[in-house]
């Protein structure tokens, strides 16, 4: 999981949500911010609240490379 988080950080990812054994019994999510140092544990709710309004009324376009960040290209 380590190595997955410090990638995810190294492509800029904004948010990155980890969910454990812990998480799925408190209704929770892990949620670490781009260039904010640590971790936050907020509820599912207020984090999908949280997402539509980062978005704004910008449009949602899906993205063309795979989901999972070890499948996506590495630029070098």
């Amino acid at each position: 999981v380590g190595k997955k988080i410090r990638a995810a950080e190294l492509r800029w990812v904004p948010f990155i949500v980890v969910i454990g054994d812990n998480e799925v019994r408190d209704s929770t999510v892990s949620v670490r911010k781009r260039g904010i140092k640590g971790q936050s544990i907020v509820g599912i709710d207020e984090f999908k609240a949280e997402l539509v309004a980062n978005q704004g009324d910008k449009p949602f376009e899906p993205i063309n490379w795979p989901l999972l960040i070890s499948k996506q290209p590495h630029f070098r």
